[in-house]
């Protein structure tokens, strides 16, 4: 065992990294997911899928050898502090207040792993059933995943035997794949990490040499056994596709330069328009109410608000009306048409059409 410390740090046994399918989108500057690991919907166009860390949750380990559960809980940093069988997440582990000693590079690397127990040698070691949940499960769900037909359909099998003599497992990849594989590690830091605008889960993006420090804990744990294990996260891959799509519409479109400025003197005249037709037609309103109002007085009098209005005797007893519907419509128009005069339609109809046209294309 290593230095003994902390929960998040004392590691003994087998080195897993877990991590799950993701989107990205091409460009992204993150690695593909591993031809190995089978999608049930192919890659197209221009999004495709990543190996991304796991997201805040717990981790429930199933042991086929002693028919008992392991179980850690996931930061948002992706750390992973042990819990008892069928024990809580202490309060400050939950509020964030408890964490692993950030100071010292080599525990961080290994609260990063989770590990398995190894039996010793001339012992055939037992396989290991994964899954991981957001919330924590009930004594129920967790007597559920206890049942081995609803294990098989629910949960990730590790067969430990097999990898340690052939490195060999479903959905599993050896350690010297990391910076290859895992979108956070990857090695090419110049690159544009467009996924750290869009993704829904939070980003644990790591330093240059973070791998180098995971690398080296794995390998003190288990020299060349480290095994990076994949779990399913169907949640996190249609919120991510949700984001990204919300994403692509923002910076190629709304934010798009070739828009942008077509699209907002658009908008600009629409609440032009809208805002002096409404002023004016309110004046003509409230004039035509002053001369109903005098028609009715033949004297001098306060309207609400103190204003004095003169008598206009002129008008008192007049019965036809100075103002209606159509007449208020026809003067609203002539006096936006001032304006309208100075303005292309022509040319503004055609950026429109364009713009939709490229708009409908993309969401087909």
């Amino acid at each position: 065992m290593i230095n003994p410390g902390c929960s998040f740090c004392t590691r003994k046994g087998l080195p897993v990294l877990l991590v799950r399918p993701a989107i990205k989108a091409q460009g992204d500057g993150v690695p593909d997911l591993p031809a190995n690991m089978q999608m049930p919907v192919e890659n197209k166009g221009e999004t495709g899928y990543t190996a991304r860390l796991l997201r805040e949750g717990f981790v429930y380990i199933w042991d086929e050898l002693v028919n008992g559960w392991i179980n850690y809980y996931v930061t948002c940093e992706g750390y992973y502090y042990p819990l008892p069988e069928h024990g809580k997440v202490p309060p400050r582990l939950a509020s964030g207040e408890m964490k692993p000693c950030i100071d010292q590079p080599n525990e961080l690397a290994r609260a990063s792993l989770v590990t398995l127990p190894v039996l010793p040698e001339g012992f055939a070691n037992s396989a290991f059933w994964f899954a991981w949940s957001a919330v924590a499960w009930t004594d129920a769900v967790r007597k559920k995943h206890e049942d081995p037909a609803y294990r098989a359909r629910y949960m990730q099998r590790f067969d430990m035997e097999k990898w340690l003599n052939r490195g060999e497992g479903e959905n599993a990849l050896p350690f010297s794949s990391l910076t290859d594989s895992v979108a956070e590690y990857h090695t090419r830091r110049d690159t544009n990490r467009r996924i750290a605008d869009y993704t829904s889960a939070h980003w644990n993006g790591k330093y240059l040499f973070d791998q180098n420090d995971l690398w080296l804990a794995a390998e003190e744990l288990m020299p060349d056994k480290g095994v990076i294990l994949f779990l399913p996260d169907p949640v996190a891959m249609v919120q991510d596709i949700t984001a990204l799509m919300n994403y692509r519409l923002k910076t190629q479109f709304h934010e798009n330069p070739h828009y942008i400025r077509g699209i907002g003197l658009s908008v600009s005249l629409s609440t032009l328009k809208e805002t002096l037709c409404r002023q004016f037609e309110r004046d003509q309103i409230k004039e035509n109410e002053i001369l109903e109002a005098q028609k009715q007085a033949p004297y001098a009098f306060y309207l609400s608000g103190g204003t004095y209005l003169p008598n206009n005797p002129a008008l008192v007893g007049a019965t036809k009306s100075t103002l209606d519907s159509s007449t208020l419509k026809r003067q609203v128009q002539e006096c936006w048409s001032d304006y309208e005069q100075y303005i292309d339609r022509e040319k503004e109809k055609a950026f429109m059409d364009r713009f939709t046209t490229d708009l409908t294309r993309y969401d087909n």
